[in-house]
C-alpha cells in the first residue's frame, strides 16, 4: 500500500505534481507547495505503518484468543468424558449395590 502511496505522489524540485491516478494532475506553485507534499507523504507513511503494527497485534491476540478457545474447549470436552466415566460408575454402583441391599434384607 505505501509503495501505490508513493507511486501518487511525484515530487519534482521547485514543484509538486500530485497524480489523481487517472492520469490528470494537480500542481503546486511553489517549492513551500513541494516541501507541504513532503510533510504530508511522511505523514500518510507513518499513519500506515502505525495501522499495519496495530493491525499485526490484533492479529496476534485474535491468535491467541483462538487457542485459549481450543485449550477451553479441550478442557470442557475432558470435564464431559470425566463426567461420563463418574455417571458410568455411578450408576454401575448402583446395580452392585442393590443385589446386596435386597440379599441382607432376606437374610
Amino acid at each position: 500500500m505505501a509503495l501505490d502511496l508513493a507511486q501518487c505522489y511525484q515530487v519534482r524540485p521547485g514543484r509538486a505534481s500530485l497524480s489523481n491516478g487517472k492520469g490528470g494532475k494537480k500542481k503546486a506553485s511553489n517549492s513551500l507547495g513541494a516541501m507541504a507534499s513532503l510533510g504530508e507523504k511522511a505523514k500518510m507513511i507513518q499513519r500506515i505503518k502505525k495501522m499495519k503494527t496495530k493491525l499485526a497485534s490484533m492479529k496476534e491476540e485474535k491468535r491467541a484468543d483462538a487457542e485459549s478457545l481450543k485449550a477451553m474447549e479441550k478442557s470442557v470436552d475432558e470435564i464431559g468424558e470425566e463426567f461420563a466415566r463418574l455417571k458410568t460408575e455411578n450408576e454401575l454402583a448402583k446395580i452392585t449395590y442393590l443385589p446386596v441391599v435386597f440379599l441382607g434384607g432376606n437374610i
